[in-house]
C-alpha cells in the first residue's frame, strides 16, 4: 500500500508525494510510474510533472517520523532519525520543554512530483471521486495495490470540485486584489449553500509547508488535533 498526499506550495504549484513505509517515501520516478499505470489521463499528466521535493512539517517522535493513519502497516519499520536541524526546530517550538517520546512537528524534505497550476487542476479533477478516495495502480513485481488519498489530497480534490462547480454555475463575482503592490482583477466565489451545507475542512497537512508561507486572508476553522493527526 501507498498513501498519496498533496501540498499546494507558495509558488502556486502542486506537490504530490507518497508514503510507502520506507524512510523517505516513493521517489519521483516510482510515483510517476504508479500514476501512469492507472490510465492514460494520469499517465499524460505524470509525464508533464517535474521531479522535485516537498518541504513539510511532519509529526516526529524522538527523530522518528510518524506514518499517516491511512498507511495501514502491521508493523511500521523504524524510520531513520530526523536531521539535527529538525530536532533543534522542534525544541525551539516547544521552548526546550518537550518530553521524551512526545510528538512534535519537524521539517522533512520528501521527493514529489511538481505540477504547474493548469496540470494541477486537471490532476485534481481526475482524482476526485465523491464516493471513493483511492487509486489502484500497478506496482512492478507486486501487481495491483491500494493507494488511498491522505487528508490533504482529499481536501484539495474537494476544493477543486467545489471551485469547478461554482465557476460552471456562474457563482463568482469580480473583485480587485493587490499582488506585489499592483492591482489585479480577480474572481471571488459567491456560493449560495443550502441550509446545513458545509465547505471542505482545511486539514493541517495541506498547510504544513516548511518553507515561507504567505499570510492567509482567512482560513476555515479546524479542530486542534494532536500527534500524527495534526499534520496528516
Amino acid at each position: 500500500m501507498i498513501v498519496l498526499h498533496g501540498l499546494w506550495r507558495t509558488d502556486r504549484q502542486l506537490a504530490l508525494w507518497a508514503e510507502d513505509g520506507s524512510p523517505f517515501g516513493c521517489d519521483a520516478p516510482t510515483l510517476r510510474a504508479l500514476l501512469g499505470s492507472v490510465g492514460p489521463g494520469l499517465e499524460w499528466l505524470a509525464e508533464r510533472a517535474a521531479a522535485g521535493h516537498a518541504s513539510l512539517l511532519l509529526p516526529t517522535v524522538d527523530g522518528v517520523r510518524i506514518p499517516s493513519p491511512e498507511l495501514a502497516l502491521p508493523d511500521p519499520p523504524p524510520f531513520p532519525p530526523a536531521p539535527p536541524e529538525a530536532e533543534r526546530a522542534a525544541t525551539a517550538r516547544t521552548g526546550g520543554g518537550r518530553r521524551a517520546g512526545a510528538a512534535a512537528l519537524a521539517p522533512w524534505r520528501l521527493p514529489a512530483l511538481i505540477f504547474a497550476p493548469a496540470e494541477a487542476a486537471q490532476l485534481l479533477g481526475e482524482l476526485y471521486d465523491p464516493h471513493r478516495s483511492v487509486l489502484q495502480p500497478e506496482r512492478p513485481g507486486v501487481g495491483q495495490i491500494e493507494a488511498p488519498y491522505g487528508a490533504s489530497l482529499r481536501w484539495l480534490a474537494e476544493v477543486h470540485d467545489l471551485a469547478w462547480r461554482l465557476a460552471g454555475r456562474g457563482r463568482v463575482l469580480p473583485a480587485l486584489a493587490f499582488e506585489s503592490g499592483a492591482a489585479c482583477a480577480r474572481w471571488r466565489p459567491a456560493p449560495t449553500p443550502p441550509p446545513g451545507a458545509s465547505r471542505p475542512r482545511w486539514p493541517p497537512t495541506a498547510r504544513r509547508s516548511a518553507g515561507r508561507r504567505p499570510t492567509p486572508r482567512a482560513a476555515p476553522s479546524a479542530p486542534a488535533p494532536s500527534s500524527w493527526s495534526r499534520t496528516y
